[in-house]
């Protein structure tokens, strides 16, 4: 019984997707303003500011925007 749970909680573990942005896509954003397919999933964008930022088909599942300004200058406060 005890293999079979570590062995389940083994597979879980390597099926779910990590939940973590890439650091270098965030400074790319930073540096570029711009993002298209980047890895954010997960990033605090607590404070960005996105206005005009080209953020087509960037992943943002679970990224966090606190006082953060998107692209079309929309302020968002979810988050904080």
């Amino acid at each position: 019984m005890k293999k079979l749970m570590i062995l389940s909680l083994a597979m879980v573990l390597l099926a779910s997707p990590a939940w973590e942005y890439k650091q270098e896509d965030l400074d790319k954003l930073a540096a570029t303003n711009a993002c298209e397919e980047y890895d954010l999933r997960g990033a605090d964008l607590t404070g960005a500011v996105l206005r005009d930022a080209k953020i087509d088909f960037a992943d943002f599942t679970k990224a966090k925007f606190c006082n953060t300004v998107m692209p079309d200058g929309q302020r968002i406060f979810k988050d904080c």
